[in-house]
């Protein structure tokens, strides 16, 4: 039910343990094993190289169902650096409903 889903935008020193926890636990599921461990995730939310972070997490009756974990590498003077889409995920129940397109914009 869209009534009961928000999505929160979250800078890396926002992040929560539970919110690491939720996005390994969907990566898990999908056997994306390089995000399971618990160093893995991190460099998506320290400093440099990694300049600009920010996690994007579906929250529906109060549950994460999804993420999108976006990141830019590099030296950002000049629009330099290259930005990306490191991890969009939305757990299998929850699909084709309309949340990954809501937690994307």
């Amino acid at each position: 039910n869209m009534a009961n889903f928000v999505v929160q935008r979250k800078a890396p020193q926002e992040l929560l343990p539970d919110d690491i926890e939720a996005v390994k636990k969907c990566c898990l599921a999908e056997g994306w094993g390089p995000y399971t461990r618990p160093d893995d995730l991190s460099h998506f939310y320290s400093g440099p190289p990694f300049i600009e972070s920010g996690t994007f997490i579906g929250v529906l009756d109060g549950e994460i169902i999804g993420h999108v974990v976006a990141s830019k590498y590099g030296d950002s003077t000049n629009g330099g650096g290259v930005q990306y889409i490191a991890i969009f995920i939305v757990e299998k129940p929850q699909r084709g409903k309309g949340y990954g397109l809501k937690i994307w914009n």
